[in-house]
C-alpha cells in the first residue's frame, strides 16, 4: 500500500503545503526558524515545478510551447497587480510585520482553487522520470546547451518587470529610468511573441531563426558605437530589450519545437541551466543597480555577446 503511495504524487499538494508553511511561519523579526521554513518552502516550490517540466503527461504545456510561455508572461502580469495592491493597500510597518504574507495566501488560494478543478485526479508518475533518466543517459555537447544562452535576455526582462516597484528607489539615481520597465514593454514582448511564431512557421523556421539571429546581432552591434545620454536612448534600450526577449521566445519555441519532442532531458537540463545561472548572476546585477552607473554600451555589448554565442553555437550543433 504504502508502495503505490510513493509510486504517483499530485504536485499540487505540494505547492499546497510549501506556500502553506510560510504562512504558519512566526511574523515580525526574522529568525533563524523563519529562515529555514522559508528555503524549505522554496526548495519544495523549486523542485514542484523542476517535475512538472519533466512530466510525459501534459503535452501542451512544454516549455517549447507557446502556450507555456503566454501563462508565463500572464503569470506576470496577475503577479505584478496583486503585488501593486497589497503594496498600496498596507503600511510599510505591516508589510515588514505580516502583510507580506497576502501574497502566498493569494498563491495558496489561486493553487487549490487549480486543484480542485483541474488537477485533483493528476498524478504525476515517479516511475517516469526514472525511464526518461534511463533512456537518455547519453551525455550531450556544451555547444547544444549553448545554443539556448539567449534565454538569458528576456529572463532579465522578466526579473527588471518583477522588480520595477522597488529596485529603482534603492538603485544609484542615473539607473532610475532603466529599470522602470514599465508594463508596456512586457506587452510588447508578449504580443511580438504571439504574432510572430505563426509568422515565422508561414516563412520558414530556418530563416526566421536566422532572421531573429541576425538582425539581434546587428542591432545591438551598432548600438554599442552610439551615446546613450538621453531620455530617448534609454527608453530605446528599453524597446530594444523588449524586443530581443521576444526574438530569442521565439527562437527558443520554433528551435525545440522542431525537435518533435525528442530528448527531454536535453531540454530540462538546458532550460534549468538558464535559470539556474540566472538565479547566481541576478544578486551581481542588482548590485551593479545600485552601486554603478548603467553603461548602455556595454549593456548591448553584452547582448551582442551573447547572441552572437548562441548563433555560433546554433550553427556548429547543425554539422
Amino acid at each position: 500500500m504504502l508502495k503505490k503511495k510513493i509510486e504517483k504524487i499530485n504536485i499540487s499538494l505540494y505547492l499546497f503545503f510549501a506556500y502553506l508553511l510560510v504562512i504558519i511561519a512566526p511574523s515580525g523579526e526574522l529568525s533563524i526558524l523563519s529562515i529555514i521554513i522559508f528555503l524549505l518552502s522554496r526548495f519544495i516550490i523549486g523542485n514542484c515545478f523542476a517535475l512538472t517540466y519533466l512530466s510525459q503527461s501534459n503535452q501542451v504545456f512544454r516549455i517549447e510551447k507557446l502556450k507555456y510561455w503566454f501563462l508565463f508572461l500572464l503569470g506576470l502580469i496577475l503577479g505584478s497587480i496583486v503585488l501593486f495592491l497589497v503594496n498600496e493597500t498596507f503600511s510599510n510597518s505591516d508589510l515588514n510585520n505580516w502583510a507580506w504574507k497576502i501574497i502566498y495566501l493569494f498563491n495558496l488560494i489561486l493553487i487549490f482553487a487549480t486543484f480542485m478543478f483541474f488537477f485533483k485526479n493528476e498524478y504525476f508518475k515517479l516511475d517516469t522520470i526514472n525511464q526518461l533518466l534511463i533512456d537518455n543517459t547519453k551525455k550531450y555537447k556544451a555547444v547544444k546547451l549553448l545554443q539556448i544562452i539567449h534565454l538569458l535576455i528576456p529572463f532579465f526582462s522578466f526579473v527588471l518587470f518583477a522588480s520595477s516597484e522597488w529596485l529603482p528607489k534603492f538603485s544609484n539615481p542615473n539607473n532610475m529610468q532603466f529599470l522602470q520597465y514599465d508594463f508596456v514593454f512586457l506587452f510588447l514582448t508578449i504580443m511580438l511573441t504571439i504574432f510572430i511564431i505563426p509568422l515565422s512557421n508561414l516563412i520558414g523556421k530556418k530563416q526566421s531563426i536566422k532572421f531573429f539571429f541576425i538582425t539581434s546581432i546587428v542591432i545591438s552591434f551598432c548600438c554599442i558605437f552610439f551615446e546613450h545620454s538621453s531620455s530617448y536612448s534609454i527608453d530605446l534600450a528599453k524597446l530594444f530589450l523588449s524586443l530581443f526577449s521576444s526574438f530569442s521566445l521565439c527562437l527558443f519555441v520554433i528551435e525545440f519545437d522542431r525537435q518533435k519532442l525528442k530528448n527531454e532531458l536535453f531540454k530540462f537540463n538546458s532550460f534549468n541551466l538558464i535559470t539556474s545561472t540566472l538565479i547566481i548572476i541576478i544578486p551581481m546585477i542588482f548590485y551593479a543597480f545600485l552601486n554603478f552607473s548603467i553603461s548602455y554600451n556595454v549593456l548591448y555589448l553584452l547582448f551582442t555577446i551573447i547572441m552572437t554565442i548562441s548563433y555560433i553555437s546554433h550553427i556548429y550543433g547543425k554539422r
